[in-house]
């Protein structure tokens, strides 16, 4: 499956906004769900309300499928939970998808919520690809090109070093 470097960046400018809008939410709020969806070379932010999370993302993922004919690629960032070592731990969830790839890639990026003390991103970022961990060189690659986008972010890009903690 190819997997188009610009829309790993799109992935990346969507995870820097995704941080910097929840690096500051109380305990109890969460990130709405968030796409960035690319036409050219036109970037729209769009984002999913709804009474409740679960009905946001079913929105969201039913809109960028429709979207699929129309735009070249779109990052799609919601706030989860994710088991790790049998504890759920925050996470921001980015798929990505671009014309050519026959499916998304997804990102998961671990964080510390305010409420916890301070705001933190937790380590590298986990990759699925058709739901399976590529390899520990390819993820290492992709990540640098995700992490390359949250740079780009006009201001998470100079916050992420400081959130960052392995």
């Amino acid at each position: 499956m190819p997997i188009a470097e610009s829309a790993i960046l799109v992935a990346g400018s969507a995870l820097g906004h995704a941080a910097w809008s929840v690096s500051d939410l109380p305990a109890g709020e969460l990130l709405v769900p968030t796409a960035i969806v690319v036409r050219g070379d036109n970037r729209e932010l769009v984002r999913f309300t709804a009474s409740i999370q679960f009905d946001a993302i079913a929105n969201a993922k039913a809109t960028l499928a429709k979207l699929q004919s129309e735009a070249t690629a779109w990052a799609f960032v919601r706030d989860g939970l994710f088991p790790i070592d049998g504890k759920k731990t925050d996470v921001l969830i980015v798929e990505v998808w671009s014309k050519g790839m026959p499916s998304t890639v997804t990102f998961i990026q671990r964080y510390q919520p305010l409420s916890s003390g301070q705001f933190k991103i937790l380590g590298p970022a986990l990759v699925g690809i058709d739901g399976i961990a590529p390899g520990a060189e390819e993820s290492k690659r992709l990540d640098d090109i995700l992490y390359r986008g949250v740079s780009e972010h006009p201001k998470a890009g100079s916050l992420w070093a400081q959130w960052y903690s392995n």
